[in-house]
């Protein structure tokens, strides 16, 4: 409950301060980034709440471009306009931040698959992975390497994107990323699943059943649960072991 309380006048203190000044737009700025992982639509509010004509300086603005932009694909928002996270690479390249310009490149990267320009997106996802080993920073490279992923397997390239999904489970690990790091081998197991081969398929279901282990001692996204028992379904079939997928399929109809 405190937390709770604690989270609304952090929210509340944002959004007034985010509109008075420009004085007080770095709290503004500072709240949001406080936000960002548990609260991403707060985040987005407190961002969308600072007057744009109010943020001044080469750092301010660069601080404004990247969290405006992460607040948006934390809360699902596609953009295809890379020109303001531009503001954030430049700025962020000349001044070696190396953690922030991973970020900021990594967030490009993401607007530019999403314009359907796969080529210069990843060469943004390896300029985000330089940075991101300069700066030893185990999540950031973890959530570059499911970029990627998804960028080898837009290219119909299911073999490096199996690698990279790989790297990825490591690196959340190593970050201590429990629960990403299931997501992240469920999307692995998938990438086995979809090279519709005996080898692909025994292998899914061998990453499903570790995913299965770990989660039972922790069960705390019911969603993970649902999609997991959904990914069982179809290797089970192509495997013409009905029994086992009839078995799957009847435990998702707990989640109706």
């Amino acid at each position: 409950m405190r937390l709770v309380l604690w989270i609304l006048s952090l929210l509340v203190g944002c959004v007034i301060a985010g509109c008075q000044g420009d004085r007080d737009v770095d709290n503004a700025l500072l709240c949001a980034d406080e936000m960002m992982e548990k609260m991403p639509d707060s985040a987005l509010k407190v961002m969308e709440s600072i007057d744009p004509k109010r943020v001044s300086g080469g750092s301010q603005r660069a601080r404004y471009a990247l969290l405006l932009t992460q607040a948006r694909y934390k809360n699902f928002i596609d953009e295809t306009d890379d020109s303001l996270i531009s503001v954030a690479v430049r700025h962020y390249r000349r001044k070696n931040d190396h953690r922030a310009l991973a970020n900021a490149c990594f967030h490009k990267a993401r607007i530019l698959e999403n314009a359907g320009n796969d080529n210069r997106s990843l060469e943004l996802a390896l300029d985000a992975e330089q940075a991101a080993i300069k700066a030893d920073d185990n999540l950031w490279l973890a959530r570059i390497y499911e970029l990627m992923a998804d960028l080898y397997d837009d290219a119909y390239n299911p073999e490096m994107g199996i690698k990279y999904r790989q790297k990825a489970v490591l690196f959340y690990q190593k970050a201590n990323q429990s629960l990403s790091k299931e997501w992240a081998m469920l999307d692995l197991a998938n990438s086995f699943s979809n090279l519709k081969t005996d080898d692909g398929w025994n292998k899914s279901i061998e990453i499903l059943d570790s995913i299965n282990s770990e989660y039972s001692k922790h069960p705390v996204d019911s969603f993970l649960l649902r999609q997991l028992y959904t990914s069982y379904v179809y290797p089970y079939i192509k495997l013409n072991r009905l029994d086992d997928a009839k078995r799957y399929f009847a435990m998702l109809e707990n989640f109706n």
